[in-house]
C-alpha cells in the first residue's frame, strides 16, 4: 500500500480554510512505483511534480496513472476563525 498526503491552508475574510487530502494505492506497490517514477524521473527535470506548475500533458499523464492504479482518496476541508471551533466536510472516492 502506498499513501500520499498533502495539506494546505488559506485565509479569506477572517476565516481559515484548512484542507488535507490523502490518496491511497491499495495494491500492487511495485506497479505504482514504476508508473509514478516514469512520470517524474524524466531526463532534464529539475523540480518534483507539482500539479500547479505542470503543463497539460504531465497533468493528463498523472490523471491516467491515478485511474489505472485504482487510487482511493479522502479529502477533508475545515473552515474556522482564529479562535473558533471549525466546521469540517469530508469526501471519499474510489
Amino acid at each position: 500500500m502506498i499513501a500520499a498526503i498533502d495539506e494546505t491552508s488559506q485565509e479569506k475574510n477572517g476565516a481559515i480554510f484548512y484542507t488535507i487530502a490523502a490518496a491511497i494505492v491499495p495494491e500492487n506497490k511495485a506497479k505504482a512505483n514504476e508508473m509514478i517514477t516514469g512520470l517524474i524521473d524524466i531526463p532534464g527535470r529539475k523540480n518534483p511534480f507539482h500539479w500547479n506548475t505542470e503543463g497539460v500533458t504531465a497533468q493528463r499523464k498523472m490523471v491516467n496513472c491515478v485511474v489505472e492504479l485504482g487510487v482511493a482518496g479522502h479529502i477533508m476541508v475545515c473552515s474556522t476563525g482564529r479562535k473558533k471551533a471549525g466546521i469540517c466536510h469530508g469526501v471519499s472516492y474510489e
